[in-house]
């Protein structure tokens, strides 16, 4: 039993970062804004249940999937933090919004591509 405990905090500890609930409820109501409080409840359920089957099946069938292609958890790891460098990059990169609403509100002349005429 204590063991089964230690593995549900551990996994716990793990997926609760990335589900970030407190921000997750924030995108959502910010998604619901217009929708009346009963269509925000079935909504939900309907997101609450459709992640729960995801993470079911991800824990079923994950280690089988894997195997099938051929993919080591050392790579997938490498992989996902490549994933993860590249989406920090980009928004260090990118700016704010209100630096490229204010570039695009300057008239920039069109940009008129032609194919080469070959003669």
């Amino acid at each position: 039993m204590n063991s089964a405990l230690n593995t549900f905090l551990l996994v716990l500890a793990a997926i609760f970062p990335v589900v970030n609930p407190p921000g997750s409820a924030l995108v959502f109501l910010g998604l619901t804004r217009g929708a009346s409080p009963e269509t925000r409840r079935l909504l939900a359920k309907r997101v609450a249940r459709n992640s729960f089957f995801v993470l079911l099946c991800s824990l079923l069938l994950g280690a089988l999937i894997l195997e099938f292609y051929g993919i080591s958890i050392p790579v997938l790891r490498v992989a996902g933090g490549l994933i993860v460098a590249v989406s920090g990059w980009k928004l260090l990169n990118e700016g704010s919004q209100k630096e490229s609403q204010a570039s695009s509100d300057s008239p920039r002349k069109p940009i008129y591509w032609t194919r080469p005429s070959i003669r």
